[in-house]
């Protein structure tokens, strides 16, 4: 385990997406890179069940949580949030049979990442800052806890090549 994550918090860790203060990013502040996210043609990509794989910057936003999600600073927790930041946007067909996942999101350039297995989420600190291809299956945001629109179940994740 990680340095700096008490081990009762890995259950809600993997189930929220979410990192606790304390396991801040590392290396230096920088700026997407030229190359797109997959696929490039255009196409809007589909949510959970399809397996998808976007390449991005690996990053870490700071924050509000639990109770009031900033509306009291001083007893809401502190979150680091891990987002991969796209180079270019893209988009997410909505399944009208689908009561969570109904709505066509397009223009996205940054994704919320939740962690599904141990292995992704233990192989992720070391790559904040650079530039990671993800694998993992999309879901429209439902949670006071999803900072953004579209939120990726990550069940691997490696640097970009």
């Amino acid at each position: 385990m990680s340095a700096g994550i008490r081990p009762g918090l890995w259950m809600g860790i993997l189930l929220s997406g979410l990192v606790w203060c304390g396991s801040s990013p590392e290396g230096p502040a920088t700026t997407p890179s030229d190359e797109p996210a997959r696929p490039v043609d255009g196409s809007l990509l589909s949510y959970s069940p399809a397996v998808v794989e976007l390449s991005g910057l690996l990053t870490v936003q700071p924050e509000f949580g639990p109770p009031n999600f900033g509306a009291t600073p001083e007893v809401d927790a502190k979150l680091n949030v891990p987002m991969l930041l796209l180079a270019r946007s893209i988009g997410v067909r909505g399944d009208a049979e689908d009561e969570l996942n109904s709505e066509t999101v397009t223009g996205i350039l940054k994704v919320q990442l939740s962690f599904l297995t141990s292995a992704a989420l233990e192989g992720y600190p070391p790559l904040v800052g650079k530039r990671v291809v993800m694998t993992g299956t999309l879901s429209a945001a439902s949670l006071g806890t999803h900072y953004t629109p579209v939120v990726m179940d990550v069940t691997a994740v490696r640097a970009f090549e």
